[in-house]
């Protein structure tokens, strides 16, 4: 068997030879540099030697519907980063092979959401995204410290859903955050995105290389920007999907970004003949549903097909809150707000957004690791915060930033470097992509940070919501992107063809 080493040899020899034959135009530094950087190190190859001893593996998701065979290891670092003879952290690799038996020498760095999501966990979600630059380039899997298998910090939710969508009692945030705190084998203040980077990069080293490619996806595109901003010369292309500007602070426009998506559903919905017609006045509608439920919450109960059972659920503002947030995500879930929003409205039966809220907790429960999303969340954006925040007219209304405030005041947190919300700029190739109907990190967030690489293209995605770089032609356009690391010079025509999901008018579908 070909050695990994010889592989990349052969592959760093490639690279080099389309280096000199492609010089021209704006490529001429890009490319002059990295011909210097192999001639620096004296040898004709873009890694080094590999230390991360990996075996084979399978990654499982989807209640194991879903495998993937893989290499995985684990690499050692220090807790706390002043202190590198001091505790021990594992984090958690995985690899994911290239299908050419001789890949490129730069591979893909996936960097998954949250914050709180694990990397490896996520993968079909990567592999979705990257299932054509695949073809030429191993794609690395990193649990991010705090989630995963790389020393978790998990907190088990209330066992009493509803106290979850409540505003908690005087005295229960604090029990709930000691108890959490008291579980948690870790030392909260040394897991946020900086740290994490480092981290990321001592997985880059052990493996060998030299320069990677960079996916980060949500709250993983702040990791592949404080990447490249810590790590510049290790980066030969980024790609953002679902953009957070630097200089955003997290958490204080999502109210307002999910009512503007809800406001462009509906005003879709009234463009279209056949959705207009079947639910008319449909602003009005939400307008109601949103009174009805802040004033007069219902007790409903929703069937549990795993079990056999059923839940009782208060459905009042913040589960409502929950299901449609959720709905606006995606383009086929997108499709079913009108026809929603109007049944709840009109016939008071919230069981169907209520079922759908409870699957989103269940589902949240699972694949977000608070701890890791509160230590993130505490030291990176909540102080942050505006002391004096203007009440705005919005369903999601100021409940969350408030929870935050009190939380993050009783929960150990570190700190941030002074430029951590700076614009920083860069000549990296970087393509940046936005869902049209994004309603967390919606298409003007992207076109704010495009503004501070020069070598950038935003991409707004027609018809989609969140995470759009596993939709329709998208996964072609990244392995084009990956190729050739030339974001300008992409043929983006795809896009033209690639659409919202018909409105459901019933439900089973739109109108024939």
């Amino acid at each position: 068997m070909k050695s990994f080493k010889s592989t990349l040899l052969r592959s760093s020899t490639t690279a080099l030879s389309k280096l000199l034959t492609r010089v021209n135009g704006a490529r001429y530094v890009q490319s002059v540099a990295a011909i210097v950087a192999l001639l620096l190190t004296g040898t004709a190859t873009l890694s080094t030697a590999a230390t991360l001893p990996l075996e084979a593996c399978q990654l499982s998701a989807a209640k194991g519907l879903i495998a993937q065979r893989a290499q995985c290891g684990t690499l050692l670092v220090a807790e706390n980063p002043a202190l590198p003879e001091g505790r021990q952290i594992p984090l958690n690799v995985a690899i994911i092979r290239s299908r050419s038996n001789e890949p490129a020498a730069d591979p893909v760095f996936f960097f998954a959401g949250g914050p709180g999501q694990a990397a490896i966990t996520a993968f079909p979600a990567a592999m979705q995204a990257l299932q054509q630059a695949a073809a030429d380039r191993d794609v690395i899997l990193i649990d991010q410290r705090g989630t995963g298998g790389s020393n978790p910090l998990r907190c088990p939710p209330p066992e009493d859903i509803n106290a979850m969508l409540q505003t908690p009692a005087p005295g229960e945030l604090e029990r709930f955050t000691a108890e959490c705190l008291a579980q948690l084998d870790a030392d909260p203040r040394f897991y946020t995105t900086a740290i994490a980077v480092s981290d990321f990069d001592q997985v880059r080293a052990s493996l060998g290389y030299q320069q990677i490619n960079l996916l980060g996806v949500s709250y993983g595109t702040r990791v592949a920007q404080q990447y490249l901003r810590q790590y510049p010369q290790h980066v030969r292309s980024v790609i953002l999907d679902g953009v957070v500007p630097s200089e955003l602070i997290l958490g204080l426009e999502h109210d307002t970004n999910l009512e503007q998506a809800l406001n462009e559903t509906f005003s879709a919905c009234h463009q279209d003949s056949d959705c207009t017609q079947r639910f008319p006045d449909l602003s009005a509608s939400y307008q109601n549903l949103r009174q009805q439920v802040a004033e007069h919450p219902v007790t409903i109960t929703v069937p549990l097909p795993a079990s056999g059972t059923s839940q009782e659920l208060i459905f009042n503002r913040q589960l409502l809150t929950l299901a449609l947030r959720i709905l606006a995500y995606s383009s086929e879930n997108r499709a079913l707000l009108p026809l929603l929003v109007h049944e709840a409205a009109h016939s008071k039966d919230y069981e169907r957004l209520g079922a759908l809220a409870l699957m989103i907790l269940q589902e949240l429960n699972q694949s977000i690791y608070a701890g890791l999303e509160t230590s993130v969340m505490c030291a990176e954006e909540v102080p942050f915060y505006p002391t004096e925040i203007a009440p705005r007219d919005t369903l999601m209304g100021d409940s969350l930033i408030t929870l935050a405030r009190q939380q993050c005041a009783l929960w150990p947190h570190g700190t941030v470097a002074e430029d951590f919300h700076s614009r920083f700029t860069s000549t990296t190739p970087v393509l940046l992509l936005s869902g049209q109907y994004d309603p967390v990190t919606p298409p003007r967030y992207g076109e704010l940070a495009v503004q501070q690489y020069a070598s950038g293209l935003h991409l707004v995605v027609p018809g989609e919501g969140h995470n759009v770089s596993g939709r329709g032609c998208v996964p072609e356009l990244i392995a084009d992107f990956i190729s050739t690391a030339v974001a300008g010079e992409l043929d983006t025509s795809c896009l033209e063809n690639m659409g919202a999901t018909p409105f459901f008018t019933t439900l089973t579908g739109a109108e024939p």
